[in-house]
C-alpha cells in the first residue's frame, strides 16, 4: 500500500487488513524515495493506491480488491 501519514482512508485500509488479517506491505510517499517514485509511476492522484498481484488499485475499493486477490488464490 503506498500511503501517506495524513490520509484517513490509509487508516481504513489498515485497521481492514487487520481484520480480515490480509497480509500487506506499507510505505509512506512522504519519508520512503522509492515509495514516492512508485506512487508517481500509477500516476495516482491519492492515497491509499494499493499495488495488488500487478494491478493497481486507486483508493480503498474493498470490493475490486478482494476479486483480484481471489483471482490469484485460483491460480495453480
Amino acid at each position: 500500500m503506498l500511503s501517506s501519514r495524513s490520509c484517513v482512508y490509509c487508516t481504513q485500509a489498515r485497521q481492514w487488513f487487520e481484520a480480515e488479517s490480509i497480509p500487506y506491505a506499507e510505505c509512506f510517499i512522504e519519508s520512503n524515495a522509492q515509495c514516492a517514485q512508485r506512487y508517481r509511476e500509477t500516476l495516482a492522484q491519492g492515497t491509499p493506491t494499493f499495488l495488488v498481484r500487478g494491478q493497481v488499485i486507486l483508493g480503498l475499493n474493498r470490493t475490486r480488491m478482494v476479486a483480484v486477490l481471489e483471482q490469484g488464490a485460483a491460480r495453480p
